[in-house]
């Protein structure tokens, strides 16, 4: 066979078998561009959470969107230095009080009330602030939505304190209250607001339509500053905000009328939980179930200022009677905690700063559900409200203190 020939056989054989798998190929239509979607979330459920870390590697606080049924992560917003978080009493927008720097961490400064929707999670306005709002490791009160969604109070410190009035309806600041010597908004309707003051008082706070105080009227001190001071992120049942001590007492104090009015406080340690040097510490160290009435607080064991130590227990108090009901073990150490705000299957949430977990329980039968991962640093635990019925108020359902 010559060369020619063979050349021609193989050639022939080739093409058959190109031939094949061709017609063995299934038809392609024409190459369309890809389409992307972007998801968008149902309304925030009962067992959702906000977790808050102030300032990740970026310098930029993030917050995570978690359900507590799944342990799923939902989504995340981004803020700027060390943002606080509200969200809408109807659950349809969230709002971050952020700083900006021109140069990172430093440079100008810009203070900025950020929108956005929770569906969504898409920005939708935002309102320039006065560059004075409070620097520090977030905290629930530096920030107050009113009931009625109409107004933001944000805390400041220059060093003098005071407090921005944001009109979300017009979307600009009415203007600033001074509060001298006092801090934080914890709000109790929708036109008041309480700060704690430096020497154990409260002063509370109401202002008009127009931003402007239209009374401030300081009550007695309540607690001595010097010889037991009582951490600054309380727990509220309506209008009744609820301090623990440093070494273990619990303060009930009505926010519902013009003048805050304390009622009688309580030991949560007995003789023995006190030779056992059990003390309550943590930061967000305090949650509550506010239709079953109970307290939960984050516990350690220590010696005097060690307020900033991470919980290994979470004790259950009865409101009512003032009185321990039941112990939780937790598998590991605690910062912050967080109990759901609905009735039949409250979750509780307990976070921990140190290596970026959460842990999950049931908050009435006390059972483990798991530990969600990689949260960067969460300091601050939120959740909704129930959504209050049309022409009701939710700060104004206030429970009675003895």
């Amino acid at each position: 066979m010559t060369n020619a020939t063979w050349i021609s056989k193989i050639a022939g054989t080739l093409a058959i078998v190109i031939a094949a798998g061709l017609l063995a190929l299934p038809a392609r239509s024409e190459n369309l561009p890809e389409k992307s979607t972007v998801r968008v979330l149902p309304l925030p459920g009962p067992h959702w959470v906000y977790v808050l870390d102030p300032i990740s590697n970026s310098m930029e606080a993030r917050l995570s969107i978690i359900d507590g049924d799944t342990l799923g992560f939902e989504g995340m917003v981004s803020g700027g230095y060390v943002s606080v978080f509200a969200l809408s009493s109807d659950h349809k927008s969230l709002y971050l009080a952020d700083t900006y720097y021109s140069r990172g961490t430093r440079g100008d400064r810009t203070d900025v009330l950020s929108i956005f929707d929770t569906t969504t999670l898409k920005p939708t306005g935002e309102v320039i602030l006065p560059p004075k709002r409070l620097l520090s490791n977030p905290k629930h009160y530096s920030i107050g939505l009113t009931p009625d969604n109409r107004f933001v109070l944000i805390s400041n410190l220059t060093p003098a304190t005071s407090t921005t009035v944001v009109d979300l309806k017009s979307r600009k600041v009415l203007g600033e209250i001074d509060t001298p010597g006092c801090t934080q908004a914890l709000v109790s309707g929708n036109r008041r607001f309480t700060a704690i003051c430096a020497d154990g008082a409260l002063m509370t706070i109401t202002f008009g339509d127009d931003g402007k105080a239209t009374a401030k009227n300081r009550a007695k001190p309540f607690f001595n500053v010097d010889k037991d001071p009582v951490f600054d992120q309380p727990v509220m049942i309506g209008a009744t905000v609820y301090f623990v001590s440093y070494d273990g007492m619990v303060y009930p104090v009505d926010l519902s009328g013009d003048t805050a009015n304390p009622g009688n406080s309580w030991a949560m340690l007995s003789d023995q939980d006190r030779a056992a040097h059990w003390l309550p510490g943590g930061w967000e160290l305090e949650a509550v179930s506010p239709r079953r009435g109970l307290l939960y607080v984050l516990m350690h064991q220590g010696g005097e200022w060690t307020h900033e130590e991470s919980g290994t227990q979470i004790w259950i108090y009865d409101l009512k009677q003032q009185k321990k009901v039941a112990t939780m073990v937790l598998p590991q150490v605690a910062d912050s905690i967080y109990v759901t705000q609905d009735d039949d299957h409250p979750l509780l949430f307990a976070a921990s700063h140190d290596n970026g977990t959460m842990q999950v329980f049931d908050a009435l039968k006390h059972t483990y559900s798991g530990t969600i991962k990689e949260l960067g640093s969460p300091w601050l635990i939120y959740g909704p409200s129930p959504i209050a019925a049309p022409g009701s108020s939710p700060a104004a359902q206030s429970t009675s203190v003895k």
